[in-house]
């Protein structure tokens, strides 16, 4: 792979070499609008609706929509009755080849007339359809909202952006504009109803055009001063159709930057995802991708109803996934106004820009953050993508119904929701009600995680994994009842605790529940901060009616005799190699404790000591008696360096201030010191 940046999608002619890029010249926005119409397809029905709106006699017409490529095709299918439409309903939403049935619906011409012109090619741009853009444009279309595009300059003539492109600095060399941005540049913000071309996602955005881009590539210098300059000069969003497999420090830099002023920065995962060809090295092998991968930017890949694109790249960094083949994108007077069907990461990323946009709009004070969560919870999963594509299809209309305020927040919840900031903090906007639970309880879903609230708890929130082990774990009716506090960072994880136990969360363990008298001795060493660290399981069942839990540290045993210890560093090796509780040592009566010199653990079959100088020894019986009352460790004989062996006549083990010899014929044992 080369290291520089590059556009993530590519314009090449319709017979050209790269497949994933196509150019289909639809129409110039400079042709009459009759040659400029596409031929409408064949009517599925009637040319026009009758005036009776209930079914026929004929039974009930049901619309399954499949897609052909990333064409829509909708088949009519009759059947005999209500029930009948039903089932076959119920069938077509568990087949992954339908993309949507429902039954069909008559309309009727009206006489209201249309203040402005119908955009000719608004049929053409599936993709607006497919994330449900135009649904959203009720509540807003994004009128006074800016979405700085970062790449290789943008035409302010072009018709469907004219009056609404603010021309910005160039930090890239030369002076020529690229097609590239002003296509990223339709695809957010196209004008709606100007009888020209389509529309755009958010068709009464602003553009604000930085130019970062030339032929050659994109500079990770231009691109970190881009960056820096729209999050100085408004913009509520930045999208970069750009990236490359090299981190750069200070693009990163920008990225924070940006974010901590309030910046949603969306960009492309790239269009790389296939695997390489023998002999191949470039273009291929599904790479990480930046700047799409640095935390906190909205990693965008490409999908639809008709499967994930797999040459997009794809991953767990991954947010979510929009429509990268077969996008309708205007071009600019270089190209005569053109517009055409192209593909690449290039054109999904900006669809989710502008999303975040309308989200800005009607939610302005929501965080870069809060916007992110919004935007992954509403995607639409799609049962047939494979791994790595996000957590869905993006669905313009859900995130702007989750970013009004229609929902309000719960009497018992508002005061904390406040304090965390609101729809600026994480929890986001409220996406439910108030939810009523035992005991007076109740729980509010947020875009960004849960709030509960009990009369014995107080108010508290939780998100993420935590929240999804505590689903798991059977919610409030669960062993870990409500939750006591809400999510709290940590270094290097995050925790809530629960009336019933923990739940702690890093990236390396997951989250794990820790809860009884391992809790609590943990706790009495300092939590994750203590030599144990994080949990790394849950705790586990053992003979004789014990538990061992793991940490990233040691482990901590539970014995019904012996009560709660924990384990860890060499003494812990050399129980390991005994057989843990089932070798001759059994279970561990004391924890590992330091000692002047060392640490040992005392357990029901010895005890194992362990200094620098010696390594873990286990001392056990008579031995381990005689040298107890010696002194243990702190005696004359100091600290084992042998374990016992054989010897005539007995058993002997070696110290580091002499030996020990004990004699099965007299059962004594002799002290002889160095």
């Amino acid at each position: 792979m080369t290291s520089s940046h590059r556009p993530a999608g590519r314009l090449v002619a319709l017979l050209g070499a790269a497949p994933l890029v196509v150019l289909l010249p639809l129409v110039s926005a400079a042709t009459p609008a009759a040659a400029r119409t596409p031929s409408p397809a064949p009517a599925a029905g009637p040319a026009a609706a009758g005036p009776d709106d209930g079914p026929d006699d004929d039974g009930v017409v049901v619309d399954v929509l499949r897609y052909r490529g990333d064409r829509p095709h909708v088949q009519a299918v009759t059947v005999a009755d209500d029930a009948s439409a039903q089932r076959l309903l119920d069938r077509l939403d568990d087949d992954p080849r339908v993309a949507v049935a429902s039954v069909e619906t008559t309309y009727h011409l009206s006489a209201v007339a249309r203040p402005s012109a119908t955009d000719p090619l608004i049929a053409s741009a599936t993709h607006l359809a497919a994330v449900r853009a135009p649904a959203a444009w009720a509540s807003t279309t994004g009128a006074g909202t800016v979405v700085a595009v970062l790449d290789s300059g943008v035409d302010p003539d072009q018709p469907d952006l004219r009056g609404r492109v603010t021309v910005g600095p160039n930090f890239a060399d030369g002076t020529d504009i690229g097609e590239h941005g002003t296509m990223v540049s339709t695809v957010v913000a196209g004008a709606r109803d100007n009888g020209v071309g389509a529309a755009g996602v958010a068709p009464d955005a602003s553009i604000l055009s930085v130019r970062v881009c030339a032929p050659a590539g994109c500079q990770s210098s231009s691109i970190a001063n881009g960056i820096t300059y729209a999050a100085d000069h408004g913009a509520a969003v930045i999208n970069l159709s750009l990236g490359g497999p090299d981190a750069s420090p200070v693009v990163q830099r920008a990225v924070d930057y940006a974010l901590a002023k309030g910046s949603v920065v969306v960009a492309s995962a790239g269009n790389y995802g296939s695997p390489c060809a023998t002999g191949q090295t470039d273009a291929c092998g599904n790479p990480l991708e930046y700047p799409a991968a640095y935390p906190g930017v909205v990693s965008v890949s490409s999908g639809d109803a008709a499967g994930a694109q797999s040459w997009a790249e794809h991953g767990p960094l991954v947010d979510l996934s929009a429509p990268g083949a077969g996008v309708l994108v205007g071009l600019p007077g270089a190209q005569d106004f053109r517009y055409a069907l192209a593909a690449g990461t290039s054109f999904s990323a900006p669809m989710v820009s502008a999303a975040a946009a309308l989200v800005k709009t009607v939610a302005p004070t929501t965080s870069a953050a809060g916007v992110e969560s919004m935007l992954r919870a509403t995607a639409a999963p799609q049962r047939s993508w494979p791994a790595g594509y996000g957590t869905g299809l993006l669905d313009v209309a859900a995130a702007v119904a989750a970013a009004k305020p229609s929902e309000a927040v719960a009497v018992p919840l508002r005061s904390l929701y406040a304090t965390l900031g609101g729809t600026s903090s994480w929890l986001g906007t409220p996406l439910t009600g108030a939810i009523p639970l035992r005991d007076g309880g109740v729980v509010q879903r947020f875009a960004g995680g849960l709030g509960y609230s009990s009369p014995a708890t107080g108010a508290t929130a939780i998100r993420g994994a935590i929240a999804d082990r505590y689903g798991r774990a059977g919610w409030e009716n669960g062993p870990l009842g409500y939750p006591t506090t809400s999510d709290t960072p940590l270094a290097g994880g995050a925790v809530v605790h629960f009336q019933g136990g923990s739940v702690y969360w890093s990236p390396a363990t997951g989250a794990q529940v820790v809860a009884g008298a391992d809790r609590d001795l943990w706790a009495s060493l300092g939590w994750e901060q203590s030599w144990l660290g994080y949990p790394s399981s849950e705790e586990i069942g053992i003979r004789g009616g014990g538990s061992v839990q793991r940490f990233t540290g040691g482990l901590v045993y539970r014995g019904a005799q012996t009560g709660v210890r924990a384990l860890g560093g060499p003494v812990l090796d050399r129980y390991a190699r005994t057989g843990w509780e089932n070798g001759f040592l059994g279970y561990p009566t004391t924890s590992t404790t330091p000692l002047r010199g060392g640490t040992f653990a005392a357990f029901q079959g010895g005890s194992v000591y362990w200094s620098p100088a010696t390594g873990p020894q286990v001392v056990r019986g008579a031995l381990r008696d005689a040298w107890g009352r010696l002194g243990w460790e702190g005696g004359r004989l100091g600290y084992p360096r042998s374990e016992e062996r054989a010897v005539t006549g007995g058993l002997r083990q070696d110290f580091t201030g002499g030996t020990l010899t004990w004699s099965s014929a007299t059962g004594r044992t002799r002290v002889a010191y160095r």
